[in-house]
């Protein structure tokens, strides 16, 4: 049964075997080659083949996120690299050349004021009218460390109620000398975010964010690009969406 499902799915599935992508995450890139479907979650899934640092990223349980840009595939305006070269490419990441180090003392000290005075200034520009909503509201925080410019640390400050019905939200980057610059955030209906990390998903040389997206009934993974001309972080992508009823 399982057997005959995955040929069903292949034999139907809009992206081919056998086609190519450049992934990007937070370890580097590499070529990876589409091997094979399956299920995940009750969801049809892509299986890809790539490095063993993207296999062991991808066996832990905190979750990474990357991008995938298609390349060639059986049936696309591209030539299909045969099996050999393919394995022969997925096998040779390119690390990225941005060293993410975990903050050191001087640095939570930082974020921890920055947050706090984030939250204030949040609070001080109102809360839900509603008492039934004002009552729930929490802060939530996260933070990441990248190469964002000239910045290291990405900061997210939210505050919100249980069932995100009003939300608000301030994310800023963090120099290596504490300065501190606000940077909108367009992600559509998602309005609070969650960062997880760092990753170059589009090969500019900036670091993009990889977040879980919330809104009122629902939320997604999403990929925030950071836009340095317009100084400001946009939706490059999405991933798994749910919606809670």
């Amino acid at each position: 049964m399982a057997a005959a499902y995955r040929a069903a799915v292949a034999e139907r599935a809009p992206i081919p075997v056998g086609t190519t992508f450049q992934l990007r995450g937070p370890w580097g890139s590499e070529m990876v080659t589409a091997q094979g479907v399956d299920t995940w979650n009750g969801r049809i899934v892509l299986v890809l083949q790539g490095s063993v640092a993207m296999d062991s990223l991808a066996q832990r349980t905190a979750t990474v996120v990357a991008s995938a840009a298609r390349l060639a595939g059986p049936g696309s305006a591209g030539t299909a690299p045969s099996a050999t070269s393919a394995a022969a490419n997925a096998s040779k990441p390119i690390p990225s050349p941005c060293a993410r180090e975990p903050l050191t003392p001087d640095e939570k000290k930082r974020v921890v004021v920055v947050r706090d005075s984030l939250v204030k200034v949040l609070r001080a520009a109102g809360l839900p009218p509603y008492p039934r909503l004002a009552s729930r509201v929490t802060s939530e925080s996260s933070e990441v460390t990248g190469c964002f410019d000239r910045a290291r640390i990405a900061l997210a400050v939210s505050l919100r109620t249980s069932t995100l019905e009003w939300t608000r939200q301030r994310l800023v980057l963090i120099d290596a000398k504490g300065a501190v610059r606000a940077v909108p955030v367009e992600d559509f209906r998602l309005k609070v975010h969650d960062l997880l990390h760092a990753l170059d998903a589009d090969g500019d040389g900036l670091d993009d964010l990889a977040a879980i997206g919330r809104a009122e009934r629902g939320g997604a993974t999403s990929i925030l690009r950071y836009d340095r001309a317009a100084r400001r972080f946009t939706r490059l992508a999405s991933g798994f969406a749910w919606e809670d009823r």
